[in-house]
């Protein structure tokens, strides 16, 4: 309510630095940005963004499902006032459970639209009709947890830090250069950053081919691709090798081959 949302096209699938602090003014309150832009992964200098945010005093809110589990990230770095992120992508884990959070000092301010028992302090004295909203991000908790989901994140978790961060970044670059490399040799069209710093997990590919009609008849041979904004879209994680990438280049070559 009263509050004016401004959308930010993007440039060719890239949200442009110069362009966010254009539109910033003195009536501006927070910025909101995908971390890695879903369509094509391309990846926002966050350290930089939260240092403008800083000084403008400007909230940044960052929806890092396309990042997190694949690449480093420091809230307290960036500069990041809320964060939130769906376990089913690069964090390996159930759709169903996910992560938020909320700088300690932005909790106070903010009141959830929806209140549960797990939203108030002494949450288990059900004969206290007292009502006080919990100081941090659990405030926004509103009732019984999904156990299970939460179980199945923390074992993602755990692998992912047995694996380690950084490690899992340079492979997922590594197996990204290797998909520009097998695309540009059959001709395609690189819809994604070629620069592994403006590059996220995702590379897409377009050219002279239905990108539905080859992602389905990959998925019925066992590799799992997606179409967005027109184009072929992968997104190997670090258990990926270098010969499934190859194999899936194949398997594509044989359909526009025998189409």
């Amino acid at each position: 309510k009263g509050v004016d949302v401004r959308m930010l096209p993007s440039r060719d699938g890239a949200v442009l630095f110069d362009d966010i602090e254009q539109l910033i003014d003195s009536r501006t309150r927070l910025i909101a940005i995908s971390s890695v832009q879903f369509q094509n992964g391309y990846r926002i200098d966050l350290q930089r963004l939260g240092e403008l945010c800083a000084a403008k005093s400007v909230h940044l809110c960052v929806d890092a499902i396309q990042s997190l589990g694949a690449f480093p990230l420091d809230v307290k770095r960036y500069g990041i006032d809320f964060l939130a992120a769906d376990g089913h992508k690069w964090l390996l884990s159930p759709e169903g459970i996910g992560i938020f959070f909320c700088r300690p000092e932005r909790a106070a301010q903010l009141y959830p639209p929806l209140v549960g028992w797990k939203s108030v302090e002494n949450e288990h004295d059900f004969d206290d009709p007292s009502f006080h909203l919990k100081k941090n991000a659990q405030r926004f908790e509103e009732g019984s947890l999904n156990v299970l989901g939460i179980i199945a994140l923390g074992a993602s978790l755990e692998l992912l830090f047995e694996v380690g961060i950084d490690r899992i970044a340079e492979r997922v670059q590594d197996l990204g250069d290797i998909i520009i490399r097998e695309g540009e040799k059959r001709g395609f069209e690189l819809k994604s950053p070629r620069k592994r710093e403006d590059r996220g997990g995702i590379v897409s590919l377009g050219g002279n081919f239905d990108p539905l009609y080859v992602r389905d008849l990959l998925k019925e041979r066992g590799i799992m691709v997606n179409v967005r904004g027109g184009a072929l879209r992968l997104s190997p994680h670090f258990y990926n090798t270098e010969a499934e990438v190859l194999r899936c280049f194949q398997e594509v070559d044989d359909i526009l081959t025998t189409k």
